[in-house]
């Protein structure tokens, strides 16, 4: 149920596609207490991305959760930046994060609902 994806214009060799997606999921898992059954983490090919009007390094992450726990979003948020950082050579401050709490409800699996 948790999903993080992340867009950059920064090109991975597919080892380090492999390596940053895997620390990912383990963010998720451990950090979020989340099953690893369910977490699903996305890395979109290169982007291209303008961000701050130069096209330096940078991301745009969406994390997606049932019952994201808000007040832990600055927390995730220096933990994303750093896997970033150390994957990708990317700046903190050329990340933008997008976090949303979603609805059981409204997350569809395995021919149903969390919720």
């Amino acid at each position: 149920m948790p999903y993080l994806s992340i867009e950059t214009n920064v090109s991975l060799t597919e080892r380090e596609q492999k390596e940053l997606v895997e620390a990912a999921s383990r963010f998720i898992v451990e950090k979020m207490n989340k099953p690893q059954a369910y977490t699903m983490v996305s890395l979109a090919g290169v982007k291209r991305i303008l961000f701050a009007g130069n096209e330096d390094p940078a991301a745009f992450v969406e994390l997606r959760a049932i019952n994201l726990p808000l007040e832990r979003c600055g927390e995730f948020s220096r933990e994303i930046c750093s896997l970033l950082e150390k994957h990708c050579g990317i700046k903190a401050e050329r990340v933008f994060i997008n976090f949303s709490d979603v609805s059981a409800k409204l997350w569809g699996y395995n021919r149903t609902t969390f919720g």
